[in-house]
């Protein structure tokens, strides 16, 4: 089976799947400062350093591929669903905030992060600061299990 990019090759041409990337195509436009840089690396799966929003907001990445499909979903598909004003956000398994960024930007009055992994909550504190949002966020190193009183090693 052929592939690009690690994605099958019929991903790429169902008529269905096209119309709605024609439409976040254009919303990548109002969002990104750089739409073709961001667009460049989501499309071949190239990692980037930061994302600068229009609106000023930048989200600094931890050089994965992954973290551009991610904002792709949070901010221009809007998987996540839209974050009223005044709401209280939980974000269970925070990574590295780009949720959590998602949730304030819409006007979210504070968000719970829950994250285990140190290097990520790095990543989530350099984004909330660097944005003016430390002072809305409650970061909290854990992992959520099945089962209570699990410890894990991260």
């Amino acid at each position: 089976m052929m592939k690009i990019e690690g994605r099958k090759f019929s991903s790429y041409y169902q008529v269905k799947k096209i119309f709605p990337y024609i439409r976040y195509i254009f919303r990548c436009f109002k969002i990104f400062k750089n739409p073709y840089t961001f667009l460049f690396a989501y499309f071949f799966y190239r990692p980037l350093k930061v994302v600068k929003l229009k609106n000023g907001f930048s989200i600094y990445l931890s050089g994965h591929p992954h973290d551009c499909v991610t904002i792709f979903a949070v901010f221009v598909r809007k998987d996540y669903g839209d974050v009223g004003d005044f709401d209280s956000v939980i974000d269970i398994g925070g990574n590295i905030g780009i949720f959590a960024l998602y949730a304030l930007n819409s006007g979210a009055s504070h968000i719970y992060i829950i994250e285990p992994n140190s290097k990520s909550i790095n990543l989530i504190n350099k984004n909330l600061q660097y944005n003016g949002f430390l002072n809305k966020a409650t970061i909290l190193r854990n992992a959520v299990t099945s089962e209570s009183n699990q410890s894990l090693e991260i």
